[in-house]
């Protein structure tokens, strides 16, 4: 066996289909797959693995047995099993800047420049159908939204005062209703919101001096908590709780363009920064759903920095082998962390990577390509849609994408291991 691009390459190795527990096309069209030990086996390219009787046909992850040894390539891979799906017919009409799903994924909300500034779509399938407006929508253009991890709140961060609207979920119903804003509002427009994973805190981004605000819930109560006592240095720009709520980082305008926090009870401290920073204007972070990577998206190249968590240690990873087009707008992890998808400002306007430990690979871009600037990426919990809130004034400016899930008992569209 050799080694290529840090996979291991053996296309005559007897796989079962039983230890195939993943697979994936690489940018350049190469299958690998990886096997229930851990291992990852590069078979070269998809079309010396394809059996002759066997057309092109890609399908969903899953195994089947058959005299063959067979693995179904897996859920985002080619273009054509990311099918768009059907555009909702009520969108935001022009520049839209935020997507977040509900915890159960029923519910997609999204936000912009024109009113209503915000709209929430019920899932049904692949059919998105928006809801009735809220009674009470929010003042001015919606730059961020987060659903509590309950999915009874949805917090707002909007350009205009008072920059926060937080809605509630009225208990069986698909009806959000306006909470009483907080005794004390963020200072300056929002950019983005974050909700802790117990649904206890809820920080704002923002830009005025102290660039972040940080609530403590009680009930439907929002109570400002202390400033940190080290403050982000210029205006923020996005906030992304850990999963497990020790830490908060903050994206903002100027270096060091991160400003991360370990939580200890109210108490919020900022840690050292991380040894190489971002390399420009941060614009949005997310985690893995384990907590131990942390991707920024910023707007001078390699356009995404991604770290690995040690501690309270952040160490940044050697830079993916293809990188994103252009300025990365927002970046968002699958739910099961294999997956990182960066919405960028030129086209293909998102890219995804596939994650092998700490090596994160391109994979190809989806048949259809989004329509503008990937401004919000955000993944269903069940890891199946992808959502993006588009830049494309007088276009469609949310598009959905759904992964190719699921074993197929056809025989004939699988894809033989063996050369």
């Amino acid at each position: 066996m050799t080694s290529v691009t840090g996979y291991t390459t053996d296309k005559t190795k007897n796989i079962e289909d039983s230890t195939v527990i993943s697979a994936f096309l690489t940018s350049v069209g190469n299958l690998v797959v990886q096997t229930k030990d851990g291992s990852q086996y590069n078979l070269g390219l998809l079309a010396d693995n394809l059996q002759p009787s066997i057309g092109t046909t890609i399908v969903g992850l899953g195994s089947i047995d058959f005299p063959y040894e067979d693995v179904l390539v897996p859920e985002w891979n080619l273009g054509v099993e990311n099918p768009k799906v059907t555009d909702p017919v009520n969108y935001i009409t022009t520049n839209a800047y935020a997507a977040g799903w509900s915890p159960d994924g029923k519910y997609l909300a999204s936000g912009g420049a024109t009113t209503p500034f915000v709209m929430v779509h019920k899932r049904s399938g692949d059919t998105f159908t928006k809801l009735t407006d809220p009674a009470t929508l929010p003042p001015g253009q919606v730059n961020g939204v987060a659903w509590s991890p309950n999915g009874q709140y949805l917090a707002v961060a909007s350009g205009t005062t008072p920059f926060v609207v937080i809605y509630k979920r009225t208990s069986g119903t698909d009806t959000l209703v306006k909470l009483t804003d907080p005794a004390t509002l963020p200072t300056g427009s929002a950019a983005g919101v974050s909700w802790s994973p117990d649904g206890t805190y809820l920080a704002v981004a923002h830009t005025t001096s102290p660039f972040v605000t940080i609530y403590k819930r009680s009930g439907d109560t929002f109570t400002k908590l202390t400033n940190p006592g080290t403050l982000p240095v210029t205006q923020g720009t996005g906030v992304s709780w850990s999963p497990n709520g020790v830490y908060l980082v903050v994206t903002h305008t100027g270096s060091p363009f991160i400003t991360i926090y370990k939580r200890a009870g109210d108490v919020f401290t900022k840690l050292t920064n991380p040894g190489t920073l971002p390399a420009g204007i941060a614009n949005g972070a997310a985690w893995s759903p384990d907590g131990q990577y942390l991707s920024i998206g910023h707007n001078t190249t390699p356009f995404v920095t991604i770290y690995k968590r040690a501690a309270d240690v952040f160490t940044k990873l050697t830079n993916p082998a293809t990188l994103p087009a252009s300025s990365g707008l927002s970046t968002t992890f699958s739910p099961d962390g294999r997956y990182l998808a960066v919405g960028h400002a030129s086209s293909p306007f998102v890219t995804v990577y596939f994650r092998v430990n700490d090596v994160f690979t391109k994979i190809i871009n989806p048949l259809i390509l989004p329509y503008g600037n990937g401004q919000a990426v955000a993944w269903s919990p069940d890891g199946i849609h992808l959502a993006m809130s588009l830049a494309t004034a007088g276009l469609v400016n949310l598009v959905i994408y759904k992964s190719a899930m699921g074993p197929v008992a056809d025989p004939a569209s699988a894809v033989s291991l063996l050369a």
